[in-house]
């Protein structure tokens, strides 16, 4: 009874919270009100020379990574109070795994040699890395030889980037 009553608490909390990762109504350098649910592409973001092509996809990584250590936080800070229910947090390291796998986007914001040194102090070696306005891509092998190749798209509907990662093909 207890886990449900957690489990309860958690859904309840993370549902008050999420609300708050929304992007929020802006308003323009003109003083125009802009709507979340509308898309505003600037150029900054999307095009420049070749150094910060792909500072947005970096941006969006960082930008996840703080709303998600917000949550864990603040879930935690939560369940404090309640006795028994610290193992039920354990299910939180299904998220926590998810930046292990995208951790090749922290590179996708650098100048190509940049990224090459740092990809290689962590052990893999670079086979292409490609920057581009729209999409951005890394494809490397590891220690073990399997290929991975990381990429990072804009999606005009959610004015955000969508990572994928594909393993050996």
């Amino acid at each position: 009874m207890r886990k449900i009553a957690f489990l309860l608490a958690a859904l309840l909390i993370s549902g008050l919270l999420l609300p708050g990762c929304a992007k929020a109504d802006s308003e323009d350098q003109d003083g125009t009100k802009t709507e979340s649910g509308s898309t505003q592409q600037t150029p900054d973001d999307t095009a420049g020379d070749k150094a910060g092509v792909g500072k947005a996809a970096e941006e969006s990584y960082t930008t996840y990574l703080e709303a998600k250590d917000d949550l864990i936080i603040r879930l935690s800070e939560a369940v404090e109070d309640l006795p028994g229910a610290e193992m039920a947090l354990t299910s939180m390291f299904d998220v926590i795994m998810v930046d292990l796998a995208m951790w090749p986007v922290a590179f996708l914001g650098h100048d190509e040699d940049t990224a090459l040194m740092d990809m290689d102090d962590q052990g893999v070696e670079v086979v292409s890395y490609q920057v581009g306005d729209r999409e951005s891509s890394i494809t490397y092998q590891d220690e073990e030889g399997r290929e991975t190749v990381f990429t990072g798209r804009y999606d005009d509907q959610a004015d955000w980037y969508v990572f994928t990662r594909q393993v050996d093909g």
